[in-house]
């Protein structure tokens, strides 16, 4: 016979960080006005190219010495994302793509 685990309803608190679950990166989204080098106002419909992120951390279902890229990389995102919630002193939105979902490194 098998115990199954009860969840208590509990009321959230604050969101200290977020971690990737098995085989999902933890993106910090730059915005437009990051990836153009610029202090103009921009539209957020404003077409300024690919969407670039910096990765945060790398699920552990992923073996990250054949990703080709790691934690600290500036990378183009294409695709969904699930957003996160931001934790405390976080300004840039957060969120959790797929590894087919990173096109590239971008060279700093």
């Amino acid at each position: 016979m098998s115990k199954s685990k009860t969840c208590k309803s509990k009321t959230p608190g604050k969101v200290l960080g977020v971690r990737p679950a098995f085989s999902s990166i933890l993106v910090e989204h730059l915005s437009p006005q990051e990836v153009m080098g610029s202090v103009l106002t921009l539209s957020e419909t404003a077409d300024v190219g690919t969407p670039q992120a910096y990765v945060l951390a790398i699920g552990p279902g992923l073996d990250q010495t054949k990703l080709g890229f790691e934690v600290g990389d500036r990378v183009i995102v294409q695709g969904n994302f699930v957003p996160m919630p931001k934790p405390e002193g976080q300004t840039r939105p957060l969120g959790v793509v797929e590894v087919h979902n990173i096109k590239a490194v971008l060279e700093e």
